[in-house]
């Protein structure tokens, strides 16, 4: 089984880009350690005030490029344009929500997996 709390030091790492304060190390490796799944930290972090907040100050298409590498681990690619899109029509919160229910997110990652780019620190970290 995975550390608990490597699982949580990488998941708030790569969605907002720093380590799980005090308080949230403490919340997240009971809840993680307790048998919650790992996607629902990760949406918890990635539909933060915190999170998306500093995402708003983007543009729609840094906005979505920055949601696939935080949450999917990868460019948005060929779907950048309707990510940017979908964000102008209903907002920061539906597009993120929208990529954690995605099949990519399942098929990559499933419900136990920290999202990072391949061979990352954060992956190596939850091995």
């Amino acid at each position: 089984m995975r550390d608990a709390g490597n699982v949580v030091h990488a998941v708030y790492h790569q969605i907002v880009g720093r380590y799980a304060t005090r308080e949230e190390f403490s919340r997240a490796t009971r809840e993680i350690g307790g048998g919650q799944p790992v996607v629902a930290l990760v949406r918890t972090v990635a539909l933060s005030d915190e999170h998306l907040d500093r995402l708003k100050r983007l543009r729609p298409t840094a906005q979505a490029e920055s949601l696939y590498r935080h949450i999917l681990g990868r460019s948005a690619g060929d779907d950048l344009a309707a990510t940017a899109a979908s964000i102008e029509k209903s907002g920061l919160r539906q597009a993120a929500e929208a990529l954690l229910k995605s099949s990519a997110y399942r098929a990559r990652f499933g419900t136990g997996a920290v999202p990072s780019p391949p061979e990352s620190k954060a992956k190596a970290l939850c091995r």
